[in-house]
C-alpha cells in the first residue's frame, strides 16, 4: 500500500495529460471548499480525491480511465432540484447515497453547475456528524 499519494504517483499510473486536468480540477474544488469556508480535508487516494468531515466523504473526484473521470457527491437525488446536468452521464445507486456525474477527460468543467450538489452533500454529511 502506498503510504503517499500525489500527483507524482498518478503521472507514473495513468496518462500524464489526464492527470494535469485531474489535479487542476481537484485544486479548484479546494478553491471552492476554501471560497465557502468549510473544514474539509482532502486526501489522495489510488484513483481518487475524497474530501472529509472529519471520516466521513463528502464529495470528491474519481480517476475513472484516462478518458474519463467523475464528480461524487454523498446525496441522494431528493436533496438536489436539478438532478440532471447537461452534458454529463448521471449515476445514482451504483454506490449507496451518491450521485455521480460521470464527463470526458479533456473537459474542463464548471463547478457552478453542482453548486447545489456541492451544498447539498456538505448539509447531509456534516448535518450527520453533529
Amino acid at each position: 500500500m502506498e503510504d503517499y499519494i500525489d500527483k507524482e504517483y498518478y503521472m507514473t499510473k495513468f496518462n500524464p495529460e489526464a492527470v494535469n486536468k485531474f489535479w487542476d480540477l481537484c485544486g479548484d474544488i479546494e478553491e471552492h471548499i476554501e471560497d465557502k469556508e468549510w473544514d474539509l480535508t482532502r486526501k489522495n487516494n489510488k484513483r481518487y480525491v475524497a474530501f472529509y468531515d472529519g471520516y466521513p466523504i463528502v464529495f470528491g473526484v474519481h480517476f475513472h480511465s484516462n478518458n474519463r473521470f467523475h464528480i461524487f457527491f454523498k446525496a441522494t437525488p431528493d436533496m438536489i432540484n436539478n438532478i440532471e446536468i447537461p452534458g454529463f452521464e448521471f449515476v445514482y445507486g451504483k454506490h449507496p447515497k451518491q450521485l455521480m456525474y460521470y464527463f470526458p477527460a479533456s473537459e474542463d468543467i464548471d463547478l457552478d453547475l453542482f453548486d447545489e450538489h456541492f451544498e447539498a452533500a456538505y448539509e447531509n454529511i456534516t448535518r450527520k456528524n453533529k
